[in-house]
Order: C-alpha cells, then sequence, then structure tokens
C-alpha cells in the first residue's frame, strides 16, 4: 500500500503499530488476527546478559546459557516468510508450527532443569509466548497469568505478559477483562511509549465494542497526552476513520487565560 493512511478493511486488520513493536504475530482465537506479543530476541538477549553479568555461580551462568541457546531458535526464520529480526544466515524452519514447537520445546526443558532460578522463569514468559503462537491460547492464558504471578511490578517481561492475556481476552471478545488488563498494563509500563501503547489498547477496544465516542475521546486523549510516541500517529488514523463515520471526540477545554485573549 503506497499510503502510510489506514483504510477501513485494514482497521479491522493488526495495526502497523502493533507489528512494529513486536517479533511475530498469529492467528488468534474464533478466526480473528492476533498481534503476538514476543519481541523475543531483542529483550531476551538483554535478560541473558543480565543473568551472565550479575552472577558468577555456575549453576546460574549454566540456566543463563541454556536459556539463550534455546532463544536462539527464535532467530531462525520460516521458509517462504520475511522477518526482520531473524538470523538471515540461520537455517529456516519448514513452517511456523515447526518453529514455534521446537521453541516451545527447547523453553520447556529449560524451566524444566533449571526450576527455581531467574533463568528458569524467564523461560515461562517465552514458553507462554510460544504456545500463543501456536494458538494454543487457554495454555498460553495459563502460563502467562503463572508468569505474573512470579514477578512483580517493572519487570518488563512482566508487561509483555499482561498484554499478552489482554490479547487473548480480545480474541474471546470478553472486552471487559481485555481492558482491565490493558489498564493494569499501562499502570505498571515504565515507559511513555509502552503506556501510550497501552492506552491505544484501551481505545480500540472500546471501539470494537461499539462505543465509538467513548473510543474517539481515549484515542484524542492518547494524542494530546504522548505527543512523541508511535502510537499517537495510530490514534490519529483512527480518529480520522471514526469522523469519515460522524463520531468525533469533543474539543478539549482552553485554558482560561485562552479564552480571554480570544
Amino acid at each position: 500500500m503506497s499510503s502510510e493512511k489506514l483504510t477501513r478493511k485494514e482497521i479491522r486488520e493488526p495495526d502497523k503499530f502493533l507489528k512494529a513493536t513486536t517479533a511475530f504475530w498469529n492467528k488468534a482465537a474464533q478466526n480473528q488476527k492476533a498481534i503476538g506479543v514476543g519481541v523475543l530476541v531483542v529483550i531476551g538477549l538483554f535478560v541473558i546478559v543480565g543473568l551472565l553479568s550479575r552472577s558468577h555461580q555456575k549453576g546460574a551462568a549454566a540456566a543463563g546459557g541454556a536459556l539463550a541457546q534455546a532463544l536462539e531458535l527464535s532467530r531462525q526464520g520460516v521458509e517462504g516468510t520475511f522477518d526482520a529480526s531473524g538470523d538471515p544466515s540461520a537455517p529456516k524452519f519448514a513452517s511456523h508450527q515447526e518453529k514455534y514447537e521446537k521453541l516451545a520445546a527447547a523453553l520447556d526443558k529449560v524451566r524444566t532443569d533449571h526450576p527455581g532460578s531467574t533463568a528458569g522463569r524467564t523461560a515461562g514468559y517465552y514458553f507462554a509466548d510460544a504456545q500463543f503462537q501456536l494458538g494454543k491460547l487457554d495454555e498460553a492464558d495459563k502460563e502467562y497469568e503463572q508468569f505474573i504471578a512470579k514477578t512483580s511490578a517493572g519487570d518488563p517481561l512482566r508487561v509483555l505478559a499482561l498484554e499478552g492475556r489482554g490479547y487473548i481476552a480480545e480474541g474471546k471478545k470478553d472486552w471487559a477483562k481485555a481492558s482491565e488488563l490493558f489498564g493494569q498494563m499501562s499502570r505498571e509500563a515504565a515507559g511513555e511509549t509502552t503506556k501510550a501503547r497501552a492506552a491505544y489498547h484501551r481505545a480500540r477496544i472500546l471501539a470494537a465494542e461499539g462505543k465509538k465516542l467513548e473510543a474517539a475521546e481515549a484515542f484524542q486523549k492518547l494524542k494530546d497526552e504522548f505527543k512523541e510516541a508511535p502510537a499517537a500517529r495510530l490514534a490519529g488514523e483512527r480518529l480520522a476513520l471514526l469522523a469519515a463515520d460522524g463520531v468525533r471526540a469533543p474539543a478539549a477545554a482552553q485554558p482560561a487565560e485562552v479564552a480571554e485573549k480570544k
């Protein structure tokens, strides 16, 4: 498509913003497309470096090395597809199914072989993400929930796990649960970019529920509060589509001193 603008058809498809901020995406329940929540390689490698640099213990180093080796599978592409996050020199899997089945098996081994370790716990998040990619949404949701229970607020993977659970609830059209999870994601997010993404998700849920005016207000608030975030541009495009349907967010009230000058 030559234009950056979203068409009415594309508004029902996964957003470019979501594709750009996650490494993988796959089908979700009820024949709906959903975006993957993994950022497996980027965040994973930082986690591994942290594990190995903070501890000289043999067990911790072995666990971290096992996790790093498992995550290397995520860098291998799939025949006939292009993945900018992958390693073009690495061998390719025959299918998406094969890739995530092998990745899930490797991650499950890490957490089984290294229970109680930071690497083992971290493997739990990536295992949940692999289940998500395989379309095993109930299993993925359970694994995300267990990972969240073992981590504290501020852990970047915990925020992604909340996002994953939100996507699953959205795929099942459980709007209330999806909104609640994206709201928790927003409260726990450390940076403005992630907070803006969570706000964007919540606005999308309102639109999916048919609450168009509330969605327009939420998209407008996102644009006003997170002007520099990537999600703000997508919010603007959503607002344009809603406006084309005759739905516009009320104009923000101006400060008294500005109104007096006019």
